[in-house]
């Protein structure tokens, strides 16, 4: 019998990071408000201002790459949310060459923060359910994420109080997107496409 394998997802599926997601691009932003102008407005402040924290929780779903972030918050402080995901990634598009370094500054703001794991981790709390069934599976669990693998296992292990093996961590590699890693991980694991939900 083929052992079963059950992926989950990290943001969104287990933790909530919505609010450590917020002060990464808020305190990428306004470390550097000469390059990202938008953020002049803020660059005295240690926490984003309750409208732009409701917009951006609000919005968050828009956005993919890190970078994006950027984009959100600069059309939040322009007050020009776009209506649709497709009229934001549109934007995106767009505004990509000007916007794509953000991602650098955004992971540097994580290191920053990283620094004093217990304001860290206070931007972050489980979904009960999904973390009570994850960790009901046992060693059939494995997570997929865009995050980095230190970032995973600092959290998993703190929030839950488990240790989480790194060889069971599917972290985004170079270029490759989560279903490109999902069709290596079928063959690897000899899974057929149409036995993967």
């Amino acid at each position: 019998m083929t052992k079963k394998h059950f992926i989950f997802d990290f943001d969104g599926v287990l933790f909530d990071s919505a609010r450590e997601c917020l002060s990464l691009a808020f305190d990428a932003a306004t470390a550097n408000p000469a390059r990202w102008k938008f953020a002049r407005e803020w660059q005295c402040l240690i926490t984003a201002p309750a409208d732009v924290a409701e917009a951006f929780l609000r919005h968050r779903y828009l956005v993919g790459p890190p970078w994006q972030y950027s984009v959100l918050l600069k059309v939040i402080a322009e007050k020009m949310i776009p209506n649709t995901t497709e009229s934001f990634l549109d934007l995106c598009e767009h505004l990509k060459a000007d916007h794509e370094d953000f991602t650098l500054e955004y992971f540097a703001a994580r290191k920053r923060q990283a620094a004093d794991p217990v304001k860290w981790l206070q931007n972050m709390k489980t979904i009960r359910k999904s973390c009570e069934v994850f960790q009901s599976l046992g060693d059939a669990t494995w997570i997929l994420s865009t995050r980095d693998g230190e970032s995973i296992r600092r959290i998993h292990n703190s929030l839950l109080g488990t240790e989480f093996p790194a060889e069971r961590l599917l972290p985004r590699a170079g270029e490759k997107e989560k279903w490109e890693l999902l069709v290596d991980f079928g063959r690897e694991h000899n899974a057929r496409p149409e036995s993967i939900f």
